[in-house]
């Protein structure tokens, strides 16, 4: 079985900030606009063991009126589009965060499978 090294987490939120999509790692550090890169659940995929990642990337911005949300969300999302691909639908939710725990604040969720 493969071994799991989650230096790939820091390393897409470096590829996302570098896209001018501020990320992070740590949901505290979050400060909207912005993302949120976290891992989902990992499997193996084969006999031999090899892994697959389920990331995912939520873009997140500030709580304000739902035409700008969205204006902000379609921003982010364009620019992450150009280092990353979703695996599978990106869906809008509301996201609690440790800056904001009693508001949820529009997000997009993006999957990305990886396998490393």
């Amino acid at each position: 079985m493969a071994d799991l090294d989650l230096q790939l987490l820091w390393d897409l939120a470096q590829l996302l900030t570098d896209a001018e999509v501020r990320a992070t790692v740590a949901p505290e550090d979050v400060n909207p606009p912005g993302a949120w890169v976290t891992l989902e659940e990992f499997s193996t995929r084969t006999v031999r063991g090899d892994l697959r990642l389920t990331v995912v990337v939520y873009l997140i911005v500030p709580n304000t009126d739902h035409r700008r949300a969205l204006e902000q969300l379609q921003a982010l999302y364009n620019k992450a589009r150009t280092v990353v691909t979703p695996d599978g639908p990106v869906r809008a939710q509301g996201l609690l965060l440790p800056s904001a725990p009693d508001e949820p604040l529009p997000a997009l969720r993006v999957p990305l499978y990886i396998n490393p």
